[in-house]
């Protein structure tokens, strides 16, 4: 929270930070308990329900905690439906349940209902659980031809209730002009009663219907709405006694439909005679798989990529736009459309199925086609933009998104067309300010979002934020797109807030030849036109002030830096020796750099300047430029021994009995520093080859192995302290300390009273300074 303070002097404003405990207090809350949706048939692969779910809304579930409170969905095992979980656009508190089909539908065969559960990331984590119910949309005359949920029932018969079979219609494919029927040698023995809706018939085998001499009875139920448009369901019931051999039901039925054949386990001789017209010996007509061939993307038009021979089939036709199928007097033929060429911009899966519908002899029949699409990283992710720019408001919130300021609200995109692997990750180049999430883009595929957040709160921008933006998909190999970010401060609003200095310490050695300079500036934002600049101190009459126009700045003449210095006879700008780790000459700024201003001075009979020295090269001013000079950290520092220190190179250590008795388990601790930065004062420790103790090469505790005093001879440990994290090119210290055994009458047990783990420390500084003194 931000404070403005009002002090006897004027007013200061600063910022109160709270931590807020860590809980998981909330169980994710479903937006209803029960999702019902109502869709058309047939529907795609990979269709998504959410239009269809809550008006529109889709499945939608909170957790309001502060931390781990994303949202996992799973949806109970099924043949249908598949789940994705992804984050709602503008909330941190909801997320989003995709539901997606597994695989074109062409039919349901009733209502779907599943359990669907959310989990969120904490600990412990918990679930809130919801329902979901599918439904196909009846009131739709879709004018199919009629088909039955189950096509076969087999049962043994039951010689005290008789036999009953409800055969019912998938629904959407009863009309009221369907008519049922039972055909076969036995047809005789059944009876057949149909609802009025058309939608099932119940077919009964009565208990004094057994026929003697006779071991079973089939008959098929036959549902027609023409003599082209017929759906059957076979029904067998098993006569034999339990006593009884009776005939086997092992036969292949080798006139019944293809559909039949691989959906019953268990077949039966019977007189049924249904012609197949249609016929191939390498294309399957009701659901045929091009193993083949795999379609490379950009074929051109008319390139051909099936043929199969085929008998008795006069036509085929599809309304799929990728490929068209043709028949070519005994050749069914596959081509390319001209629509294939921008496939991947419009799809999204590696197969894709179109129904065809075929012309036999005997009339039509309808089967589906299924074509895998080869699989390519062919596409880098592409940016809408190639510079995005922000205007920002100061102050900002730390997790601010900056989207709402990005190319008009849409925020930064990037689009891949590629079928697989597309999904783009996008990242940041290094910097202090802002953080980048990598999203989808809800309802598309092939697009894909950067948030760009604050890393931290910001109140003020020294000046233009500009980083490079990587977007890399996910392909074999991986492609890489590039944009840039430029983040600006609004300078139009008047925050009128306190002037603040950009550097607020300078320090220089006198330069007797061309005296020192000092251009001191605002951060913007904070300039005004009533700002007044003044110098004061005891010595402010050795040192003159000029201010901008502007009020941006001012110049405090008459000094120079003394690290750096220009080559005239080169025009390089070089420096004398200086250390990184020099506490004095970096004490001001908390990342060792050099603020390095140049001027050009050009007496009236100098010779002309060269094009390398030319102003126009020289940006923002007429004869000064600032130069920002960082300094890298090279290894040139060994580790330092914090602990022990030189003077205490003995140390004592009990034999294993008493060390358990008193729950002893390390000789002690070693630290080691390195003023070096970075990995090059990542420290790792290690010991020489010994038996009896070993060291963390983190922490640097020593703890014991094994025990060897046994002789009583003392130990003697070398430790090795490595920096650079212990690679073989960084700089070792070394110190030997000697251990000898602690006998029980040299070791001293101490109680302390009254001492809290808040005073330990100063307990055991008390202890050290008492055994010294001894």
């Amino acid at each position: 929270m931000v404070i403005q303070f009002n002090c006897n002097s004027g007013t200061v404003s600063g910022t109160y930070y709270q931590d807020i405990l860590e809980v998981n207090k909330y169980t994710p809350e479903f937006s209803l308990d029960v999702y019902e949706a109502t869709v058309p048939l047939p529907l795609p692969k990979n269709f998504d329900l959410t239009p269809f779910l809550d008006g529109s809304k889709g499945i939608r579930a909170a957790d309001y905690d502060l931390s781990g409170n994303t949202v996992e969905f799973k949806l109970a095992s099924n043949d249908y439906l598949q789940v994705e979980s992804l984050p709602v656009e503008g909330s941190a508190k909801q997320f989003k349940a995709v539901l997606k089909l597994k695989e074109q539908i062409l039919k349901l065969p009733g209502d779907i209902e599943l359990e669907l559960e959310g989990t969120d990331q904490g600990d412990p984590p918990r679930t809130g659980r919801s329902r979901v119910v599918i439904k196909p949309d009846l009131t739709i005359e879709y004018n199919d031809p009629p088909a039955f949920k189950r096509t076969f029932f087999h049962e043994d018969y039951n010689p005290e209730l008789g036999n009953s079979f409800v055969v019912e219609l998938i629904p959407g494919t009863a009309h009221a002009d369907v008519r049922y029927e039972l055909v076969g040698d036995d047809a005789e023995y059944f009876a057949l009663s149909v609802v009025e809706d058309k939608t099932a018939a119940t077919v009964r085998l009565e208990k004094e219907s057994r026929p003697a001499g006779k071991y079973f009875l089939s008959v098929v139920v036959q549902a027609k709405r023409s003599e082209l448009q017929t759906a059957e369901c076979v029904i067998l019931v098993d006569l034999k006694e339990p006593n009884e051999l009776g005939t086997t039901v092992e036969q292949v039925l080798s006139t019944l439909h293809l559909e039949e054949r691989r959906t019953h386990e268990k077949v039966f001789p019977t007189k049924i005679n249904i012609i197949l017209d249609c016929q191939s010996p390498t294309y399957n007509f009701r659901t045929h798989s091009n193993l083949d061939t795999k379609l490379e993307l950009g074929l051109q038009e008319g390139v051909e990529v099936g043929r199969y021979a085929v008998t008795n089939t006069k036509s085929a036709t599809t309304a799929n736009e990728y490929l068209e199928v043709t028949v070519d007097n005994d050749q069914l033929v596959f081509t390319v459309k001209k629509q294939f060429e921008e496939y991947e911009k419009r799809e999204h899966g590696l197969k894709f199925a179109m129904v065809i519908q075929f012309n036999c002899n005997s009339g039509t029949i309808s089967g589906t086609y299924y074509q895998d699409i080869l699989e390519v990283n062919k596409y880098t992710p592409e940016f809408s933009l190639n510079v995005y720019e922000a205007t920002v408001p100061l102050p900002l919130p730390k997790n601010f998104d900056l989207t709402p300021f990005l190319d008009g609200s849409k925020g930064i995109r990037a689009a891949d067309y590629d079928l697989s692997g597309n999904t783009v990750e996008f990242k940041l180049a290094s910097n202090d300010y802002l953080q980048v999430e990598s999203l989808p883009v809800e309802g598309s595929s092939k697009q894909f979002k950067a948030v760009l957040k604050l890393k931290e709160q910001i109140l003020k921008l020294p000046g233009d934020i500009e980083l490079e933006l990587e977007g890399t998909d996910q392909g074999d190999p991986p492609r890489t797109g590039r944009s840039r970010v430029v983040i600006k401060p609004d300078l139009t609003i008047e925050y009128n807030d306190p002037p603040a200095f950009k550097r607020t310490f300078f320090h220089e050695d006198y330069n007797p030849e061309l005296g020192n300079s000092f251009v001191v500036e605002l951060i913007p934002g904070t300039a005004h036109a009533d700002v007044r600049y003044e110098l004061v101190g005891d010595d402010a009459e050795y040192f003159a002030l000029s201010v901008v126009e502007d009020k941006t700045a001012a110049t405090v003449p008459n000094k120079s830096e003394s690290i750096f210095s220009v080559d005239e006879t080169t025009g390089w700008l070089v420096s004398s020796k200086f250390d990184r780790e020099d506490p004095d000459l970096f004490a001001d700024v908390e990342e060792p750099q050099f603020h390095v201003v140049l001027q050009l001075n050009c007496a009236n009979d100098s010779p002309n300047v060269s094009k390398n020295y030319s102003l126009e090269n020289i940006p923002y001013a007429t004869d000064i430029t600032h130069l920002r000079i960082l300094v890298d950290d090279i290894n040139d520092n060994a580790p330092v021994f914090q602990h022990p220190k030189n003077r205490d190179r003995v140390f004592a250590f009990p034999d294993p009995t008493i060390a358990e008795r008193l729950m002893i388990n390390s000789l002690m601790r070693v630290s080691a520093t390195d003023l070096d930065a970075g990995l090059n004062a990542e420290i790792r420790f290690r010991l020489d080859s010994d038996e009896c103790f070993d060291i963390h090469p983190k922490s640097g505790v020593i703890y014991p192995t094994g025990n060897c005093f046994e002789d009583r001879n003392p130990v003697i440990l070398t430790i090795h302290a490595t920096d650079r994290d212990g690679d073989a090119d960084g700089n070792v210290s070394r110190m030997m300390i000697r251990v000898v055994q602690a006998m029980m009458y040299q070791i001293i047990v101490l109680q302390p009273l009254h001492v809290t783990w808040e005073t330990l420390g100063e307990f055991v500084q008390m202890l050290e300074a008492k055994m010294l003194e001894n």
